[in-house]
């Protein structure tokens, strides 16, 4: 058999390619053809052990990530819900209060116009008492004007 180490021998920074090198292998004979692509075989089997346990660790850290994403999610959701809730009930609250404000102007504006009602019938009163006083007083102004008059007739 012929020495392969010619046939691996690259330039430096340049790679035979894999056809090239079987080539030479299959021109050594069928052993050496054998040896080196089992030799290929050999070597693409644990570069694809490597990968897949590359793999299998970086699907394994991608489902750790996903499942820590999820329970984060699950966890705001849960805060959100709460948050959502708890405004639910401060909104209801609110109405509620508002609704009472409401019914309490209410009851102040109506006790507001029952007092001016009262106050515009006492003015009134007020009012009529105030000229049936003063058509008193002319009714008396008169009276002692007569009396004065009869009093100075008379003397």
């Amino acid at each position: 058999m012929e020495d392969d180490s010619n046939c691996d021998r690259t330039v430096p920074g340049q790679q035979s390619p894999p056809v090239v090198r079987l080539a030479a292998a299959e021109a050594r004979g069928p052993d050496a053809l054998a040896a080196r692509i089992m030799d290929r075989e050999q070597a693409l089997a644990a570069r694809e052990a490597t990968l897949e346990a590359e793999h299998a660790h970086i699907s394994d850290a991608a489902a750790a990530r996903i499942d820590n994403g999820r329970r984060r999610l699950k966890a705001r959701e849960r805060a959100l819900t709460e948050q959502a809730q708890e405004l639910a009930e401060l909104e209801q609250r609110l109405e509620e209060r508002e609704a009472e404000f409401a019914q309490r102007e209410a009851r102040v504006l109506v006790e507001l116009d029952l007092r001016e009602e009262a106050l515009e019938i006492r003015e009134r009163a007020v009012a009529e008492l105030d000229q049936r006083l003063q058509r008193k007083e002319q009714d008396l102004t008169r009276y002692v004007g007569q009396l004065q008059g009869r009093l100075a007739a008379a003397s």
